[in-house]
């Protein structure tokens, strides 16, 4: 019976039909956990999430799902609230006792963070894919590029005719905060973050609040400010709330664009223009690039494959009035 459950080859149809009508009979159904055991793995992948209130991670996070059950695996998740109380060796320990196959980490969070837990995710004997952390030659990544996405949300506004355009960026250190302000700086031609004129920049938290903080400060600092790149929606929402209370109108007064294209940004007042992740194509390609991993331990380490973002323009960010350019 065992040879016709798993579809071993030296079995006559015959007697393969037979057994089968017994098995359907029975209403046999196999013991998954067990077989999986036997084989020397359980076809659960861990991952380890952060925050289930932002856009990026919970939709990455679903995609993961989605691909791995697509493929036959469940998902043990460990959700993290606080990086800042990150016990790295306790969550790693966790999930290699539990026998999962393989490992995602889909955390964000600085750069020296990230090193330390690259550093971690080495010593262990089952394969791991990180996401969206600065990728080096000794890992297997999944990354949007940031940086390119930074870029073209900045290159638009100056392609509409806004020549003072500030940002709110994401927490320092942050990898890809970093990575969109860079692509901010590059659209506008400054060549380092020393060289940028500190009237141009404000540092949020990526929450509405920090955005509407974030702007109001911008704008006081620099009243020829007339456009805005906010790395995120959550803070973009926040700068729509600080212009509408100031009675600048979006966007003949000033122009905005978020990151992230959240569902709602289409239902802002005026749409939001934004920069669509690809969280599917993010999830998606971690679940696959394990799955080769698994299927070929000898395989090459050290890579890294790169999502590129799109723009999504709406009415926000489409200037009325280019005679004040």
């Amino acid at each position: 019976m065992s040879r016709v459950i798993n579809d071993h080859p030296d079995v006559s149809d015959e007697t393969r039909l037979k057994i089968q009508d017994i098995i359907n009979d029975l209403g046999y159904s196999p013991n998954i956990i067990a077989r999986s055991l036997s084989r020397g793995k359980t076809n659960t992948l861990g991952i380890v999430g952060f925050r289930l209130d932002f856009f990026g991670s919970s939709s990455v996070l679903m995609a993961v799902e989605r691909k791995a059950r697509e493929l036959g695996f469940s998902m043990l998740l460990t959700l993290l609230n606080e990086i800042d109380d990150l016990d790295v060796d306790f969550i790693l320990e966790n999930l290699v006792s539990r026998q999962v196959d393989g490992l995602i980490w889909t955390v964000p969070g600085k750069l020296d963070e990230a090193n330390f837990i690259m550093q971690k995710t080495r010593e262990l004997p089952i394969p791991v894919v990180i996401l969206n952390h600065n990728p080096d030659e000794r890992h297997n990544f999944v990354c949007l590029d940031n940086c390119y996405g930074g870029k073209i949300a900045t290159q638009h506004l100056l392609d509409e005719g806004y020549r003072q355009v500030g940002i709110i960026t994401g927490p320092s250190g942050w990898w890809e905060s970093e990575e969109r302000a860079k692509g901010w700086r590059e659209a506008l031609g400054y060549a380092d973050p020393w060289s940028v004129p500190a009237d141009l920049v404000e540092e949020g938290d990526w929450s509405s609040q920090s955005g509407e903080k974030a702007f109001n400060n911008l704008i006081e600092k620099n009243p020829q400010i007339n456009a805005v790149f906010a790395c995120n929606d959550q803070m973009a929402l926040g700068a729509y709330r600080a212009a509408q209370k100031r009675g600048m109108d979006i966007p003949s007064d000033i122009g905005l664009i978020g990151f992230d294209n959240i569902p709602e940004a289409a239902f802002f007042t005026p749409p939001l223009s934004s920069v669509n992740q690809n969280c599917w194509d993010l999830g998606a390609g971690a679940v696959t690039r394990l799955m080769e991993l698994l299927k070929n331990p000898k395989a090459e380490k050290g890579s890294v494959i790169w999502v590129k973002p799109q723009l999504v323009v709406r009415e926000s960010s489409l200037r009325k009035d280019q005679s004040l350019a």
